[in-house]
Parts: C-alpha cells; sequence; structure tokens
C-alpha cells in the first residue's frame, strides 16, 4: 500500500521515527488536524478545509506556518503522491500541526510547529442507486457542547477513537452522539442529516459538533438548488428523532454522503431528498475542486 508522509520540509520513511519524544502533540494533544480527499490527483476543498484548521488553531492558540508554507508542503507531498499511486488512485490526505518541541509541562512556550501531511489510498463513495450505507447505533456517550473544544478538530481525539472502538466492537459503521441535555450531534467522525417532513436537517453548530465541510457544501449547494435542506434551530433535534426519523445520512470528507441502512435495530431505506442532494453534490464537486 503506497503511503506518502511529508514533515517538516522534506519526504520521509513512513516506517521511520519522524517527530520528537518532546512533540507537545504526542505530549498533550496540542495540535490541530484536517483530512480532505484526494479526487484526480487534488486535495478537494482545501480552501474550505484550511479556514477550519485556522479557526481550530484559534481555539487552542496554536500559532500556524504561514498558509503559503503549508500549501508548499501539500504541493510536494502531493506531487510525490501522484508520481508514486497516480493520480487516479483515491487517496486520503491528513495534515497535522502540532505545537512541536518543548520542555515537559503544559506551561511551556510553544515552538516552531511541526507539520506533517500523510497521504494514503481511500476508498471509493458510495455510487448514487446502490443499496450500500452505514449502520449506526446509539452512543453511550454525550457530547457536550459548552467544552473548550466543541466544534474544534484538534489532536485530542481520545474520545473520537473510544467510540470508533466501541462501534467495531458492536459490528457497526458509527456511533451517533447526543449532548448532554439530550439533542442529535453528531456521529464519531461524521456530521448527521435527518431527513424528515420533506426537509433535510443536520444540528445547528451550537449542538457542538464539528463544522464539518461536507455538511457546509451540503447546506449551500442545497439551497441554491432550492431544496429544503437547513440547519435545525437550537433544541429543534431530539435524540428521540432516532426513534422514528424515516431517513437517515452521514457526512465526511472521504466518505462523502453515506445514508443510515440501520440504527439500532430499526432498518432505513436511502431518502428520496437525500439522494437528491447527494447527486448535487456529486455533479457539483466534479465540476469545483475547491469550491
Amino acid at each position: 500500500m503506497t503511503t506518502v508522509l511529508w514533515v517538516n520540509g522534506q519526504l520521509v520513511d513512513p516506517n521511520e521515527p519522524a517527530v520528537s519524544g518532546l512533540d507537545r502533540g504526542l505530549l498533550l494533544g496540542y495540535g490541530v488536524f484536517e483530512t480532505l480527499a484526494v479526487e484526480n490527483g487534488v486535495p478537494f476543498a482545501l480552501t474550505r478545509h484550511l479556514r477550519r484548521l485556522e479557526s481550530s488553531a484559534r481555539k487552542i492558540n496554536l500559532k500556524l506556518p504561514a498558509l503559503e508554507d503549508i500549501r508548499a508542503g501539500l504541493d510536494a507531498a502531493l506531487g510525490e503522491w501522484n508520481t508514486a499511486a497516480g493520480p487516479q488512485t483515491r487517496g486520503r490526505l491528513r495534515l497535522t500541526i502540532t505545537g512541536g518541541v518543548s520542555p515537559l509541562g503544559t506551561s511551556a512556550d510553544p515552538t516552531r510547529p511541526t507539520v506533517l501531511i500523510a497521504i494514503a489510498p481511500a476508498g471509493p463513495v458510495r455510487k448514487l442507486g446502490s443499496k450500500t450505507g452505514a449502520r449506526a447505533l446509539l452512543s453511550p456517550w454525550s457530547v457536550n457542547p459548552h467544552s473548550a473544544l466543541a466544534g474544534a478538530k484538534t489532536l485530542s481525539y481520545a474520545a473520537h477513537a473510544v467510540l470508533q472502538q466501541y462501534a467495531r466492537e458492536n459490528n457497526v459503521d458509527e456511533l451517533i452522539s447526543a449532548t448532554v441535555d439530550g439533542h442529535l450531534c453528531e456521529g464519531a467522525t461524521s456530521n448527521v442529516f435527518v431527513e424528515s417532513g420533506g426537509e433535510l436537517l443536520t444540528p445547528p453548530l451550537e449542538a457542538g459538533c464539528l463544522p464539518g465541510i461536507t455538511r457546509e457544501l451540503i447546506l449551500q449547494w442545497g439551497a441554491e438548488s432550492g431544496l429544503p435542506v437547513r440547519a435545525a434551530q437550537p433544541g429543534e433535534l431530539p435524540i428521540s428523532i432516532l426513534d422514528d426519523a424515516p431517513h437517515l445520512a452521514i457526512t465526511g470528507s472521504v466518505r462523502g454522503i453515506m445514508p443510515l441502512t440501520q440504527i439500532g435495530s430499526r432498518e432505513l431505506e436511502p431518502g428520496p431528498l437525500t439522494e437528491e442532494v447527494a447527486a448535487i453534490f456529486q455533479q457539483k464537486s466534479a465540476l469545483e475542486v475547491d469550491p
């Protein structure tokens, strides 16, 4: 399997050590990251991802390298990827920036950030009209929308790893979490959409969910196409909606739009509005790699 790794200005062997044992990302989870799909050798919606990266960094007071330096690193890694794997190979790109190396202790001043860019093969997106989808369970853990890290994509990802492990142990693809006050929030690695009453709704950012790039584009492109797609009002989507919503879907930068075929013991079919929005998303994303 081809994997490309670029660290602090140079390509390195992905099987060799590349980060100091005193890196704040390793010791404290102090850092931010983005995961992007690479389509035909080009990262999709790169500008939006970099904008979210900057937003996450501001939340944890992490000073990022200059944007042109980040883009130069991405170009170098992508050039190597396209040579090694071929631009026809769909990829998963992970951009990680940590606080860098510093003395032990949380009060140490940040140093030069560590920048890592990894690219590896990714699976195909779901084809429209296929019966494939995802199975999900309600998570036994809740999300605190008032957390200092709510809505930020940081390296403090242990809670998400626990959710993913729980999902694997229960033979499902995703866990859907409620907020601590009982409202629908997000999946462990996805945003959630509910198709009900002729509308396609997703929880508001006030619920503490990640401001997903695919979520953002669905809301924008759906509205531009005159479809009833919107972010719900705070409190509009109680977690109990999972018990009777006719159609559900999850979204992410690599998986795209994926209907749920099962939530708990309840089986579901892809919703017609979900499929219509997915068709618009596929069409527009094929025409605009950096929308």
